[in-house]
């Protein structure tokens, strides 16, 4: 089971991160992401602007660590 980014608006924060469609999400604020549903995953992406979120994920073999701010949506 892995939860995959199936797309990243150009100019998000999750993109300007470096984060692309398809890469595999591990880790989220250091928690297993496999311990969340893929709601609760959205939402917390979705309701907390200003908050700093650190993302561990897989591209291909490599493993890569990133941090973006959440902003707010229009």
């Amino acid at each position: 089971e892995q939860v995959y980014i199936s797309a990243v608006a150009k100019t998000s924060p999750a993109a300007l991160a470096g984060l692309k469609e398809g890469d595999i999400l591990l880790k989220l604020n250091g928690q297993n992401v496999l311990d969340y549903t893929l709601a609760a995953i959205r939402n917390f992406l979705k309701s907390k602007p200003g908050q700093r979120v650190e993302i561990v994920f897989q591209r291909g073999k490599k493993i890569y660590k990133t941090a973006f701010i959440l902003r707010s949506q229009i």
